[in-house]
């Protein structure tokens, strides 16, 4: 910039200088010193602007090295960020894998530690099952199952069984019972099959057809008896019993609301109470010898039949009256477990009402299917194939009986505890309705053990089942795996 004015300030000092010598023409002379000076007032303008431009451009290189070394900064600064991450990322994974190795080695601890609790159980339970299987209670309990409702369920000891725990399974109704006192726990379950009550001809109701005559279906003449009658409580109902909780009313001979007292008349020496009920059924009610009848409002709607012998005539010897079903099946198993030392004793039972004719059984021919329910309790303790365990199960049975050949053979399986584990019950001779013991064999996976038996019994609801098979099978079984298992169980099954 600088040397550009001194160039231009040179040529004009010689354009004057030549003009003062006299050469050349002076107005040319000041023409072109009026343009060197513009060119060099230009040539300052871009200077200037040069000048400014470079200073301009000079800022803007130091904003941009400031910048980038801004930019330098944040970058080392997230560096050194993205490593403490990573290190604590490191460390957080190593106290995972810290936290979560001392998880598996207390998991493996409570394990180890439920392992030694289940092969003490274990232990106990496979103690009582050996040595104790019909240890529960001094016999078989004595049991009236009811269609779907409470069983009457008497145990010996006898025990205050609270109300059972229900359910169903297809035709079987099931009642599972505690009982907890200071010395015992007592556990009981039973299925039942009493079928729902059908309506039937009062002469062939099974309680009341020994009191009609069986050739024209009449009441005998001295009527039904209701002394042996079970329930007779509830199925007895007259407009002239007692209406007052508790009270006792006495009936005097000769009583009949529709006749005078006649103390003379012979056919009046019994009382007579008219427009009565037995179950539902109209009628009279008669009581016999002379004094001393009476009926006692027991206050829940039922009434006592009091003094004399009490006998009940219908007016209509086609009257139509409920039954309950009369021909059952039952079974179950009661655990007890002394308190505090510990001790289980169990017990297994079967039961029902409709045996089948020995004699239409063996003339039998063909063959059947029969499926059902088992239940019972188990124990494995130190076994290679299985973790030690106890406890009770449900399984399913399935039999085959040739009545031709006269042998019967089944499995269970689909235990409820284990899927692995199978019973064979090995084929056996039947005679009369009777299965004589046969022999069990146990699977758990690929292993199989031998020891064991079972038996069973057929059943009908009808004792020479019409030229059918017999509707059902229940029985008892046992199975030993070695000597480190142990089942005990019961099943009833029925021809689909």
């Amino acid at each position: 910039m600088q040397a550009k004015l001194a160039t231009a300030a040179l040529c004009a000092f010689v354009l004057l200088t030549a003009a003062a010598c006299g050469g050349g023409d002076e107005a040319q002379l000041r023409t072109d010193l009026a343009a060197a000076e513009e060119a060099a007032q230009k040539a300052a303008e871009a200077a200037e602007a040069a000048q400014k431009a470079a200073e301009e451009a000079e800022g803007k290189r130091k904003e941009e090295e400031a910048a980038r070394k801004k930019a330098k900064e944040d970058a080392d600064k997230a560096e050194e960020a993205k490593e403490e991450a990573e290190d604590a990322a490191a460390d957080a994974e190593q106290k995972r894998q810290d936290a979560e190795a001392e998880r598996q080695r207390l998991a493996d601890e409570v394990e180890k530690a439920q392992q030694a609790t289940n092969r003490a159980a274990a232990t106990i339970a496979l103690d009582g099952l050996q040595n104790r299987p019909d240890g529960a209670g001094t016999g078989d309990p004595t049991i009236i199952p009811k269609y779907r409702a409470r069983s009457t369920l008497t145990t010996n000891p006898a025990l205050s069984w609270g109300a059972p725990a229900t359910s169903t399974s297809g035709k079987w109704f099931i009642e599972k019972y505690t009982h907890t006192s200071t010395s015992a726990k007592n556990e009981l379950l039973l299925y039942s099959d009493v079928g729902g009550p059908t309506n039937v001809f009062m002469r062939s109701h099974a309680d009341y057809s020994s009191d009609f005559d069986g050739t024209t279906g009449e009441p005998d003449a001295d009527g039904i008896a209701l002394a042996s009658l079970s329930g007779v409580e509830d199925l007895v109902k007259a407009s002239a019993f007692p209406s007052a909780s508790q009270r006792v009313k006495p009936f005097e001979v000769n009583y009949d609301p529709n006749n005078p007292k006649t103390p003379d008349d012979a056919t009046d020496d019994i009382v007579r109470i008219r427009n009565g009920s037995l179950q539902g059924a109209s009628g009279d009610f008669h009581c016999s010898p002379i004094g001393g009848c009476s009926v006692k409002n027991r206050g829940d709607n039922t009434y006592a039949l009091e003094g004399g012998t009490w006998t009940f005539h219908p007016r209509d010897k086609d009257v139509k009256v409920s039954q309950t079903d009369g021909t059952y099946m039952l079974f179950g198993w009661w655990k007890q477990t002394t308190v505090p030392a510990g001790q289980i004793s169990y017990r297994t039972f079967v039961g029902g009402v409709g045996t089948v004719d020995a004699n239409a059984f063996n003339a039998e021919r063909g063959s059947a299917t029969y499926r059902g329910p088992a239940i019972g309790q188990y124990a494995l303790s130190h076994t290679l194939v299985e973790e030690s365990s106890t406890g009770s199960f449900t399984a399913a049975t399935e039999l085959h009986a040739d009545f031709t050949a006269n042998t019967i053979s089944g499995t269970i399986d689909n235990f409820s505890n284990s899927a692995d584990w199978s019973l064979s019950l090995n084929e056996r001779t039947m005679a009369g309705g009777a299965i004589a013991g046969g022999t069990v064999d146990w699977s758990i996976k690929t292993e199989k053990k031998s020891g064991g038996t079972w038996s069973g019994n057929f059943l009908s609801n009808d004792p020479n089942y019409s030229g059918g098979k017999p509707e059902g099978i229940r029985g008892k079984f046992s199975a030993a795996f070695g000597d480190d298992g142990q089942i005990i169980g019961v099943f009833g099954a029925h021809k689909p």
